[in-house]
């Protein structure tokens, strides 16, 4: 049987704090390459729809990342409590 699930709770966050959460989402370098690849694209095809698209998955990943309560921390504190920003084990 598979235990049961607790939702993660989002951390508190003051509203200067949700906003720049906001808008290091808005500019990581996945989310832009996305936006910028589509973007490229539609002006090339002249596709209205691609254009929307386009906008829609942005808008998507940008909201998405700011729910990310690792992003968030990494955003709040400046680094994971507990490890190095390469993701390996502190030196001992």
């Amino acid at each position: 049987m598979e235990p049961e699930r607790k939702p993660t709770e989002q951390p508190s966050l003051t509203p200067e704090q949700r906003g720049r959460v906001t808008r290091r989402a808005a500019v990581k370098p996945l989310n832009v390459l996305t936006l910028i690849a589509g973007l490229g694209i539609s002006a090339t095809t002249g596709s209205l729809w691609l254009l929307l698209a386009t906008l829609a998955v942005y808008a998507t990943l940008v909201f998405l990342a700011s729910r990310d309560p690792i992003f968030i921390e990494r955003t709040v504190r400046g680094r994971l409590t507990g490890g190095t920003r390469s993701g390996a084990p502190p030196a001992t």
